[in-house]
Formats: C-alpha cells, sequence, structure tokens
C-alpha cells in the first residue's frame, strides 16, 4: 500500500452512516472486501473494515468488522 493509499484510507473513516465511504481493499492473500473503514491505527499498522462484501464469504461475513494489517494490503481505492 502506497503513502497515498494510506493517506486516503485515513480519509475514509467512517463517523457516522451520513459520511460513510465505500471502500475496497485487497488483500495479498488475493481476498478482495467491500465496506468501510472503521478505525485506522498508526501505532499497530492496522485497520478495521466492516465488510460488506468479499470475494471469499468462508473467511469474511457480510457487516461483520475484521482487523487488517498493512502489510497485508496490496491496495486499497474509495469506490465512487
Amino acid at each position: 500500500m502506497t503513502q497515498e493509499q494510506l493517506d486516503k484510507m485515513r480519509e475514509c473513516v467512517t463517523h457516522a452512516k451520513i459520511d460513510a465511504k465505500t471502500v475496497k481493499v485487497t488483500c495479498c492473500d488475493g481476498d478482495d472486501l467491500e465496506g468501510f473503514v472503521e478505525f485506522v491505527s498508526d501505532e499497530d499498522r492496522d485497520a478495521i473494515f466492516k465488510v460488506v462484501s468479499s470475494n471469499n464469504p468462508t473467511k469474511y461475513r457480510r457487516g461483520t468488522s475484521y482487523l487488517v494489517r498493512w502489510d497485508d494490503i496490496v491496495d486499497f481505492q474509495e469506490l465512487k
């Protein structure tokens, strides 16, 4: 993940449903997650995402929040 993508992820943190921005995270294991950024930890170098959809539904359930380490993210995009 680039510094630009990391900065964008911080901007997308959801503070309320009104300002929720849908994002897509691609992980190094090939998992694609679409949902919302709930929290970004600079100290722990990870983020919490609430999943709306995934290409691996046996691992990621809709409506559930997951911690993803920055090192495991290969791409981050804000969806329009």
